[in-house]
């Protein structure tokens, strides 16, 4: 569970606690924090542990700017430890490091994505950034994408399993809207030099023009246990609800099917943030701002 001060709060509290925090939930009427890492700074954002013995962190340290990738240890899950780190050059303040992207824009992790030895990365302004993680303690940069201009808050870096793409999502923020963001799929068949094969295409409506956030967000990101199809995509697109395309044809996206729930009382627009799908055909969607959860059924 992640702990961490949000930096777009008008009114920040003067202390927060910032890290990772770890739960036994063996008994789930019971849960009970059983470890914490810290992260000094505002803290981790996102974080992926599948399974196995490392987590993939997006944390603050001391002495950088912004946040960054550090890999931490959960063969104790008791005392987390971290292992390594990789950060974007320029983020590395106290080592001397001046930022390397153009002013008005961040580059910082958003969260990482692990398939086999490497690990697909969403650093924000920075566009796509694979790492080589064959040693954990020890990542490597294979390659970096940068978008270009017309990218900013690149979310999610997710790969389809048994294929050569990687769909990214750059995140529509609120301040922002107007600004259409897009999700691209990149070709990484070679992966020291990945290139954009489309752009997923948008969908129709009058939302920018009525000051409503409308924009992809995350994806349904396949862990074990959830539905794996190398072929759909489960998009959030705020408050153009829940999306789902079909990426047969990886250069031609298809959006397939679409659901946008009423919004909830007070609220001019549903806000869908978050989505995991299960084997079953249920996908399970939450909503950013006073919707709750949403259970669909996509009948295929």
């Amino acid at each position: 569970v992640n702990h961490e001060r949000n930096r777009f709060e008008p009114s920040p509290p003067r202390s927060w606690s910032a890290g990772m925090a770890i739960w036994d939930v063996a008994r789930p009427e019971r849960p009970t924090q059983i470890g914490f890492l810290e992260t000094p700074g505002t803290g981790v954002h996102r974080m992926t542990w599948w399974e196995g013995r490392h987590a993939y962190v997006s944390g603050t340290d001391e002495g950088y700017r912004g946040r960054f990738l550090r890999i931490v240890d959960l063969t104790d899950p008791t005392h987390p430890r971290e292992v390594g780190r990789w950060w974007f050059p320029g983020q590395h303040t106290a080592g001397g490091e001046a930022p390397t992207w153009d002013e008005g824009r961040e580059a910082m992790l958003h969260h990482a994505l692990p398939a086999g030895d490497r690990l697909y990365c969403g650093w924000w302004d920075a566009g796509l950034v694979i790492l080589d993680i064959g040693d954990p303690e020890k990542p490597v940069l294979v390659s970096h994408l940068d978008f270009g201009a017309d990218s900013g808050n690149t979310h999610s870096a997710f790969p389809m399993p048994g294929r050569e793409i990687v769909v990214v999502t750059d995140e529509q923020l609120t301040r922002f809207i107007g600004t259409q963001r897009h999700v691209r799929v990149v070709d990484v068949a070679d992966d020291t030099a990945p290139r954009v094969l489309a752009q997923f295409p948008v969908p129709p409506g009058d939302h920018h023009r009525r000051g409503i956030r409308f924009g992809p967000h995350n994806v349904h990101e396949m862990r074990p246990g959830s539905l794996i199809d190398p072929d759909l995509v489960y998009l959030t697109y705020f408050a153009g609800g829940l999306r789902a395309y079909d990426l047969s044809d990886p250069a031609a996206p298809v959006e397939v099917a679409h659901i946008v729930p009423d919004p909830p009382p007070g609220r001019e627009a549903i806000q869908l943030n978050d989505v995991t799908a299960t084997p079953d055909g249920l996908v399970y969607v939450t909503d950013r701002h006073r919707g709750g959860l949403y259970i669909v059924r996509h009948d295929r």
